[in-house]
C-alpha cells in the first residue's frame, strides 16, 4: 500500500488495511503484505491469497491458515515466521501459471532469539527455495508435503527443531539434485522424520557436527546419497527404513578425523568411508548389524577407542567398497569390480589407543591389509578381539611392537600371506582361535620385520589343531642393544627371500636360543617340508624344494652376546648386509651365521645345506663347540686374521672345501693366524676367500706350519696379501709357512675335496705384496714356501717402495716372476730358491736396490734379472749383480724409455740383453733425457741378444738350443718405432749427457740411433748388425770415435743427408756395403751434398735406399766426385721401406738440382755392384764375387733423376755419369 501521508498516518493505514483484509471478505486476488502484529486467521472464502513481497508473522503472534486456503507467492517473496504459523490442509505455492522449483523465496522460522514455530497438518509447501529454521525455531509437519525446493528443503541452524510425521520432501530441481539436501542440519539441531518420503536431492539427510536426527519408517530414494555425514552427528533409527534406489546406496562419511564420540546405528545400507581417524580421547561405537565399507587405500585408524560389539547371532562388517555381497553394489559399478585382499588398509590400532576400551566382538573384517599389512593392525596396542571372523586380507591380524592383544574364539580365514603376524616382542593372549590352513601363501605365524622395542620371548603357539605352529620371518628383524630375544625350545622359524634380500635376524643385543637335543630350534627355508607344523607350510606339496640361499641367516653385530645351543640352521645365505671396518664398507659373505666383533656361544648345533656356515669377522671370538657341518659347498667356518675363536669338536660331512676360510678385506687390528686342529684335520689348511689388506699400523703374524691356500675360482677373489702394515710369517725348517694354490694337494691336503680333478698351475693366485707404508722392520718371511702365484703381472712376492726380509724360502711356479722389486724397494733376500717360473726369477725396477745372498735359480724361463720399467722418470744407477752362481748376471730389457727429466747411469760390467715378449716386437732403450753408459777397457758394458750366452751366462736357460743372430733386438725398426739404443731430442753436448763409452753392441738390427740429438760414442764395438751400425737422423750430430764396426749387414752408417755426424778413428770390417745409406726425405732448404769420410775412405759412397724429394724453391747442389749407388731391394728403417726391386732410388726434383761434376771427377749414379766407381769402388769388398747387370733386361727400372713440371729450368747437369 502506498500513501502520501505522514509516517504515522502511513503506519496506521497499513494496520487498518490489514485489519480490513482479515475482517471482511475480499475479492479473488486478495493481497497479503507487510506484517501481522496480532493473532489472525485467513478465511478459506477469501482464498487464494497473493503474497507480492515479503510477509512477516510477528513475534508472539499466531497466524492460522485453515483447510482449503492457498497462499500464492510472487517471485522473490519470503515468508518470515517470528511467531507461530498454524496451518491445516493449506497450500503454500507459486503464483506462476506454470510453477517451478524456486519460483518464490524462502520460509524463515525464527529470528535467532525468540521462539518461533510452524505447525502444519495435511499441507503442501511447494515451488520455493526452501525452509530455513533459525535458532530456537521449530517446525512440526504432519502428513505435509514439501515439494520442489531449489536448495535444501530444510536448513536447520543451531538449536532448531524439525519434526515431520508422514508427508514427503521431494523436488524436481536439478540444482537441488546436484548440490543440496532434503534436510541439512547444524550443531545442536534436532530432526525427527517418521514415515517421511524423500526424493530428488543430492543428499537425503546431510549431517553436520552435533546434529541429532531421528529416523523411523522413512524412505529416501532417487537421491545421490541417502545419508551424508560431514562430521559426527547423532542418528537414531527406528522402524523400517528404505534407503535404496539412490545413485549410491550408502551412508557417505565424508570427513577424516573424529573429534567427538560417535555412535553408528545399524542401517539397511552400509556406511562408506575413505580414510578415517578416531582421535585420542574419543570413542567410535558401532551397533550390531552395521556395515562399514572403505574405499581403496582407506583405513580406520584408532587413536582413541573403538567399540564394535554385535549381538549374538549378528555381525558388524568392515569390508571393501567393492564388496557387493554386503550392503549391495555400493560403488554402483555392477560387476565391473570385485573385492580383493588389500582393497583397503584395515583397522589400525595405534599406540595412543586405549587398550581397555577397544573391543571387537562378532566383527567380520574382509579384503583389507593394504600396504602388505593386516586386516587388523596393532602397533603397541592391545585391544580385545573376540569371536570375530577375519578373512580375505593380506594378513589377518598384524600385532607389531609391544602389542599384547587378547584374541579369543576368532577365526582367521584365508589370507594372502599369513593369517597372523606378530613382532618378536608382541605377546598376544590367544585361546579358542582357528586359523585357516587353506589358500594362505604360508600356513604360519608371521614375524614382523623391524627393530624390537622391548625384550622378547618367542613361545610355542598352538592354533587350530597344530600344537606348535611354524613361524615365518617376513623381513629383517633387529634385536637392538640392551634388548634380549629368547626363543623357546622346539620352535621352527622359516623364511624365504620373496623379493629382496631382507630376511635376516640382526643381533645388536642378546639372542638366547637355548634348546635341547630332543627339541631343537630350527631356522630354515619356507620350502623345507622336513620341519615345522605344518611341515609344508607353503602349501605346494613337492612343487618347490629348498635351495641354498633361500633366506638371510643370523648376524651377531659388534657388542652383541648370545647363546645358540641345539639349533639347526639350513639353506641360509646372508646377502646385502655390510658393516664398516677400517673406514671401508665390508659386505658380509654368503654364510648362515656372521659374527662381527662379538663372542656368542654356538654349541651342539647343526649347520646344513649352505655355502658357508659361520664367518667370524674382525675381533670375533666366539665359542664354537660340537657343531655338525653338513652339505656345505665351501669353507664351513671362516675367520678373519684377527679373530681367535675357540673351536672344538667340529664334524664335517659332505663339505666342499674342508678347510678354514680366511676372510679378506681390510685389517686394522693386530692378529695371529695360528695352527688349528679342526674336523679331524691336524693343522687344518686356510683358504683365502678375498684379497686381504693389512692396513698401516696393523700387524699380522702367521705361526709355523700354517698352510694358506689362495683361490680365484667359484666367484672368490682370494688372490693377494697386500701389506701396508706388517706381515710376519716365521716358520721353521720342519714346519714352514706355506702360501699356495687351493688346487695344491701336496701342501696340507686336498682342501678343495676334488681328488685329482684339479691340479695347481702357475698364476692360480697373485701373490704377497709389500707396499710403501709397510713396516720394513717387522716384515719377515722366513722358512716359507710360496707357490703357483704371479697372476697379477708381478711376482709371487712383490716389494713396492718397501723393504723387509725373505729368507730360507722356496718361491716357485710363478706365472710371471718369482720376486718383483718396484720403486725404491730394498729388501734383503737370503737363502732363497726360485724355481719353475714362467718368466724371469727376478724382476727389478732400476730404482730398487734389493740385496741377494745365497739365491738359487732352478728351471725358470731365464737366468736373468728383468728390468720392469717402461718409463724411467727419475735418476737411476744400474750396477752389476751376481746371483744364483752367475757373476754379472744379465739384465733383460724389452722397451725402456728414459724421460726428459731422468738419467740412467750404467756402471762398468753391466750386461743388458734385449728380449721381445709383446707386439710390436721392437726392443730398445730410448733416451729423451740422459743415458750415461761408461765402461772400462777391461770391464765393458754389453748390449746384446737375449740368446747370447757369452755375456751374463745362459740367460734364456736353454743351453745351446739356439744361437744369437743379427737382428735379435732392435727389430721392426722404422720411423715411428724405436729400436736399439735410441737417443732423441737432446742436443746438449757434454761428457755426462748421452755418452756411450767402452760399450759393446751385438746382434741388433741397428745398434745406435740418434734422432735430432747429440751423443758421444767412444771406444765401442758395434758388431753383428742386421742392417746398420749407427743411424743419424734429422739434425743429429753424434760424435763417433775410436769405434769398430764389424759384421754389418748393410752399411755401417745410415743418415739423413744433412745431419751432421762426425767420425774419428773408426774402423770397419766385414761390411755388407761400405758406404753411408741415405734415408728418403724431402729437402726444403737449399744446400750442398756433403762429401764425407769414414774408416779411411775419403768421399765415401752414398747408398740411396729410396728417392729423396727436392721441394719447390729449394736448390740442391752435388759437388764433383760424389758417387751415388743403389740396387734393387735396398732397405731403410726410416719409413719401413724395403725398397723396390725394380726402381732406381735417386732424386725427384720439384725445385732445382745442380750436378757439378768435372771431367776428372764426374758425379756418378750407378749400381752397387759396379766396382769401377766410388770410394771404395768395390763397395762390397768382395772382388768379382758380385757384378753389375750384363743384360739390358736385368737393369734397374726407373729414373735416377726425375724433373717434375714444377721444377726450376735453371737446374744444371755437368759431367755426370748414369749407369744401369
Amino acid at each position: 500500500m502506498k500513501s502520501n501521508c505522514t509516517s504515522l498516518h502511513r503506519r496506521l493505514g497499513v494496520l487498518m488495511g490489514l485489519f480490513c483484509a482479515l475482517a471482511w471478505p475480499l475479492s479473488a486476488d486478495t493481497v497479503l503484505s507487510g506484517s501481522i502484529s496480532q493473532d489472525s486467521t485467513l478465511e478459506a472464502s477469501k482464498s487464494p491469497y497473493l503474497v507480492l513481497s515479503s510477509f512477516n508473522i510477528n513475534r508472539g503472534v499466531t497466524l492460522t491458515v485453515p483447510d482449503g486456503v492457498m497462499l500464492q507467492f510472487s517471485p522473490g517473496a519470503n515468508l518470515y515466521v517470528f511467531g507461530n504459523l498454524l496451518a491445516s490442509g493449506a497450500t503454500f505455492t507459486s503464483n506462476q501459471v506454470q510453477p517451478e522449483a524456486g519460483d518464490w523465496g524462502r520460509v524463515y522460522v525464527g529470528n535467532g532469539g525468540d521462539s518461533a514455530k510452524i505447525t502444519m497438518t495435511d499441507c503442501v509447501l511447494a515451488n520455493f527455495y526452501g525452509v530455513e529454521v533459525r535458532p530456537r525455531g521449530t517446525v512440526n509437519l504432519v502428513n505435509t508435503n514439501v515439494l520442489n525446493t531449489e536448495v535444501d528443503a530444510f536448513y536447520l541452524q543451531q538449536q532448531s527443531v524439525l519434526s515431520m510425521n508422514g508427508g514427503s520432501l521431494e523436488t524436481n530441481s536439478s540444482n537441488a539434485k546436484s548440490n543440496y539436501s532434503a534436510v541439512n542440519g547444524s550443531s545442536s539441531s534436532l530432526t525427527t522424520l517418521d514415515g517421511v518420503s524423500i526424493q530428488g536431492y543430492q543428499m537425503g539427510v546431510e549431517f553436520n557436527t552435533d546434529m541429532q536426527v531421528n529416523l523411523a519408517a522413512t524412505t529416501i530414494t532417487n537421491c545421490h546419497y541417502p545419508l551424508y555425514f560431514r562430521s559426527t552427528a547423532t542418528l537414531n533409527v527406528g522402524g523400517q527404513l528404505l534407503l535404496t534406489g539412490n545413485t549410491y546406496d550408502y551412508a557417505r562419511v565424508d570427513f577424516n578425523y573424529m573429534y567427538n564420540n560417535w555412535n553408528l546405528p545399524s542401517l539397511p545400507i552400509p556406511y562408506y568411508f575413505g580414510g578415517f581417524n578416531v582421535q585420542a580421547g574419543n570413542t567410535l561405537t558401532v551397533a550390531s548389524g552395521a556395515i562399514l565399507k572403505f574405499t581403496n587405500g582407506g583405513r580406520l585408524q584408532v587413536d582413541g577407542s573403538l567399540n564394535a560389539v554385535a549381538n549374538p547371532g549378528e555381525w558388524i562388517y568392515f569390508t571393501s567398497s567393492k564388496d557387493d555381497n554386503l550392503g549391495g553394489d555400493s560403488n554402483n559399478d555392477q560387476t565391473s569390480t570385485a573385492p580383493a585382499a588389500e582393497d583397503w588398509e584395515g583397522i589400525y590400532f595405534t599406540d595412543q589407543s586405549v587398550d581397555v576400551t577397544n573391543l571387537l566382538r562378532r566383527c567380520a573384517i574382509r579384503f583389507a591389509g593394504g600396504g602388505d599389512k593386516g586386516g587388523i593392525k596393532l602397533y603397541n596396542a592391545s585391544p580385545t578381539i573376540d569371536s570375530c571372523d577375519i578373512a580375505n586380507n593380506y594378513i589377518g591380524i598384524w600385532a607389531e611392537g609391544l602389542s599384547n592383544p587378547v584374541i579369543t574364539n576368532t577365526e582367521i580365514g584365508s589370507s594372502v600371506l599369513v593369517p597372523l603376524a606378530i613382532s618378536f616382542e608382541a605377546n598376544p593372549i590367544m585361546a579358542g582361535n582357528e586359523l585357516s590352513l587353506s589358500d594362505n601363501r604360508y600356513d604360519a605365524i608371521g614375524i614382523i620385520p623391524g627393530t624390537m622395542q622391548g625384550d622378547a620371548h618367542l613361545v610355542i603357539r598352538s592354533l587350530t589343531d597344530l600344537p606348535n605352529m611354524t613361524y615365518y620371518l617376513m623381513g629383517d628383524v633387529t634385536v637392538p642393544a640392551g634388548k634380549t630375544l629368547t626363543i623357546d625350545p622346539g620352535i621352527t622359524i622359516k623364511a624365504y627371500y620373496e623379493d629382496w634380500y631382507n630376511r635376516h635376524i640382526l643381533v645388536e643385543g642378546t639372542l638366547i636360543a637355548d634348546a635341547k637335543a630332543d627339541s631343537m630350534i630350527t631356522f630354515t627355508s619356507v620350502r623345507d617340508d622336513n620341519h615345522g607344523y605344518p611341515n609344508d607350510c607353503n602349501n605346494d606339496g613337492t612343487i618347490t624344494s629348498p635351495v641354498v640361499g633361500d633366506w638371510g641367516g643370523i648376524l651377531f653385530l659388534p657388542g652383541s652376546t648370545g647363546l645358540m645351543d641345539y639349533c639347526r640352521i639350513k639353506y641360509a645365505s646372508i646377502n646385502n648386509k655390510s658393516f664398516s671396518s677400517c673406514n671401508t664398507t665390508v659386505w658380509i659373505a654368503e654364510t648362515a651365521l656372521a659374527i662381527v666383533d662379538a663372542d656368542p656361544v654356538i654349541s651342539n648345533c647343526e649347520f646344513k645345506d649352505l655355502k658357508h656356515a659361520i664367518f667370524c669377522y674382525r675381533a670375533a671370538n666366539p665359542v664354537l663347540d660340537n657343531l655338525e657341518l653338513i652339505n656345505v659347498q665351501y669353507t664351513p667356518i671362516n675367520l678373519s686374521s684377527i679373530s681367535d675363536p675357540v673351536i672344538t669338536n667340529i664334524t664335517h660331512t659332505n663339505v666342499g672345501w674342508s678347510a678354514l676360510g680366511l676372510i679378506g678385506g681390510p685389517v686394522c687390528l693386530d692378529g695371529t693366524i695360528r695352527q688349528r686342529n679342526v674336523a679331524g684335520h691336524d693343522n687344518i689348511s686356510y683358504i683365502l676367500l678375498s684379497d686381504l689388506t693389512i692396513n698401516n699400523g696393523s700387524h699380522i703374524t702367521i705361526d709355523p706350519g700354517v698352510v694358506v691356500k689362495f683361490t680365484q675360482t667359484n666367484g672368490f677373489s682370494g688372490r693377494t696379501f697386500y701389506v701396508d702394515g706388517g706381515l710376519k710369517a716365521r716358520g721353521t725348517a720342519a714346519q714352514p709357512v706355506v702360501f699356495t694354490s687351493v688346487f695344491d694337494d701336496n701342501e696340507g691336503y686336498d682342501a678343495n675335496g676334488d681328488g685329482n680333478a684339479t691340479t695347481p698351475d702357475r698364476g692360480d693366485w697373485v701373490g704377497i705384496k709389500y707396499r710403501a707404508a709397510a713396516v720394513d722392520t717387522f716384515n719377515t718371511l722366513d722358512h716359507v714356501i710360496v707357490k703357483y702365484a704371479g697372476d697379477g703381472g708381478e711376482g709371487c712376492v712383490t716389494w713396492e717402495n718397501a723393504g723387509g726380509t725373505l729368507s730360507n724360502a722356496l718361491v716357485s711356479n710363478s706365472y710371471y716372476y718369482g720376486l718383483y722389486f718396484n720403486g725404491n724397494a730394498n729388501p734383503t733376500i737370503m737363502g732363497t730358491s726360485i724355481q719353475n717360473c714362467r718368466l724371469d726369477p727376478v724382476a727389478i725396477s732400476l730404482t730398487s736396490n734389493p740385496t741377494f745372498t745365497d739365491v738359487d735359480f732352478v728351471s725358470n724361463a731365464s737366468k736373468a734379472v728383468k728390468v720392469i720399467e717402461g718409463t724411467l722418470s727419475t735418476n737411476a744407477v744400474l750396477a752389476p749383480r751376481s746371483m744364483a752362481g752367475i757373476d754379472n748376471i744379465a739384465y733383460v730389457v724389452e722397451r725402456l724409455d728414459i724421460a726428459p727429466s731422468a738419467k740412467l747411469t750404467i756402471l762398468p760390467g753391466v750386461v743388458i740383453k734385449f728380449r721381445t715378449e709383446t707386439y710390436p716386437y721392437n726392443t730398445y732403450i730410448r733416451s729423451r733425457g740422459n743415458l750415461v753408459a761408461v765402461g772400462d777397457p777391461d770391464n765393458k758394458i754389453y748390449f746384446t741378444s737375449y740368446k747370447d750366452d757369452s755375456k751374463g751366462g745362459d740367460s734364456n736357460n736353454n743351453g745351446n738350443n739356439d744361437a744369437p743372430e743379427p737382428g735379435d733386438w732392435g727389430q721392426e725398426y722404422r720411423y715411428d718405432y724405436h729400436g736399439g739404443v735410441h737417443i732423441i731430442n737432446n742436443t746438449v753436448v757434454s761428457d755426462t749427457v748421452n755418452v756411450l763409452k767402452h760399450c759393446e753392441f751385438s746382434y741388433p738390427s741397428t745398434a745406435i740411433r740418434v734422432d735430432n740429438a747429440h751423443a758421444t760414442v767412444d771406444s765401442c764395438l758395434i758388431q753383428l748388425c742386421m742392417n746398420y751400425g749407427v743411424s743419424s737422423f734429422g739434425s743429429a750430430n753424434p760424435h763417433v770415435s775410436n769405434t769398430q764396426f764389424y759384421n754389418i749387414g748393410l752399411t755401417p752408417v745410415e743418415l739423413s743427408m744433412f745431419s751432421n755426424p762426425s767420425f774419428e778413428s773408426c774402423t770397419a770390417l766385414n761390411i755388407g756395403y761400405m758406404g753411408m745409406t741415405v734415408v728418403p726425405e724431402t729437402f726444403s732448404k737449399s744446400d750442398t751434398i756433403p762429401v764425407r769420410s769414414f774408416a779411411g775412405y775419403d768421399n765415401i759412397n752414398y747408398v740411396m735406399s729410396y728417392p729423396c724429394t727436392i721441394n719447390s724453391g729449394c736448390t740442391i747442389t752435388i759437388p764433383e766426385g760424389v758417387t751415388f749407388k743403389s740396387m734393387q731391394g735396398m732397405t731403410t728403417g726410416r719409413l719401413n721401406w724395403w725398397g723396390d726391386s725394380q726402381t732406381v732410388n735417386g732424386f725427384v726434383v720439384n725445385g732445382s738440382l745442380n750436378i757439378l761434376g768435372t771431367a776428372d771427377k764426374p758425379v756418378v749414379f750407378t749400381h752397387a755392384y759396379d766396382d769401377a766407381y766410388g770410394s771404395p769402388a768395390d763397395m762390397q769388398l768382395n772382388g768379382a764375387a758380385t757384378l753389375p747387370p750384363v743384360a739390358v733386361s736385368d737393369y734397374m727400372y726407373g729414373t735416377w733423376i726425375t724433373f717434375n713440371d714444377i721444377s726450376a729450368d735453371t737446374s744444371r747437369i755437368e759431367n755426370a755419369l748414369f749407369k744401369y
